[in-house]
Formats: structure tokens, sequence, C-alpha cells
């Protein structure tokens, strides 16, 4: 399973979070962006073959500029993690429609968790398919 990591690359709890996906099964490919220009020339190249992006916004401000890329990120399965719960900043990210959300204060623990079960229902599809 092929991933797209977002995450502002001077943040602790962008290293805090980069732990936690290393820990993912070996199969996992993480591709790491650590800027909003890096991830908008990104998005401009097909994104096929990636099946999941995890979206780290450490302020609202970066979260309000994500907006216009949602578009492009809505094909895929999101996890958003937020600056914090505030509900205007919770308003704001499910308008991304993630499959998981939580925020930068939580344990990075659950988002290792629930990558772990999309990569297990990711190789129970692909072993159907074969």
């Amino acid at each position: 399973m092929n991933i797209l990591v977002y995450t502002e690359e001077s943040q602790t709890a962008s290293k805090q979070l980069l732990e936690a996906l290393l820990k993912l099964d070996a199969n996992v490919k993480l591709e790491i962006i650590g800027s909003y220009d890096s991830l908008v020339e990104r998005l401009q190249f097909p994104i096929s073959g990636i099946e999941v992006v995890v979206i780290q916004a450490s302020t609202r401000e970066e979260l309000e500029a994500l907006i216009p890329l949602k578009a492009k990120l809505m094909r895929l399965r999101i996890i958003l993690i937020l600056p914090d719960a505030n509900p205007e900043i919770l308003s704001l990210g499910h308008q991304f429609c993630p499959r998981f959300l939580t925020s930068i204060d939580a344990n990075f623990e659950h988002v290792e968790a629930v990558l772990q079960r999309m990569q297990n229902n990711y190789s129970e599809t692909a072993l159907q398919e074969h």
C-alpha cells in the first residue's frame, strides 16, 4: 500500500507522526511531502498508486490553505490530523470527508492502528483479485 504523507518537517508533532508511520508493515511505501508548495506540485501529477493520504495540518491557516486542494485529495482515503479539537477546526476538517480524524494532541498510535487496518484490508482485497 502506498501512502502520501503531508506534514511540515519542522514540527515536533511531525517527527512523532513519522516515527509512528515507520512502524508500519514493510510493504507500506511512504511518500513524504514536507511543504505546502511541494504538495501542490505533487498533486499536479497523477496520484495513481497512492491509496491513502495522511495530512497533518499544524495550524488553522495551514488547514484553510489545503481546502482548494480537497477535490484532488478526496479521491483518496484521507487521514486528517488537525491542529486542535476546536469545533470550528473540526468543521473545516470534515470538509475533506476523512476516514479518520484526530488532532495533533492525540496519540499517533491511533493513526498507526488505522493505517495498519487499512493495510490489512488492502492486502485482503489484492489477494481476492488474483
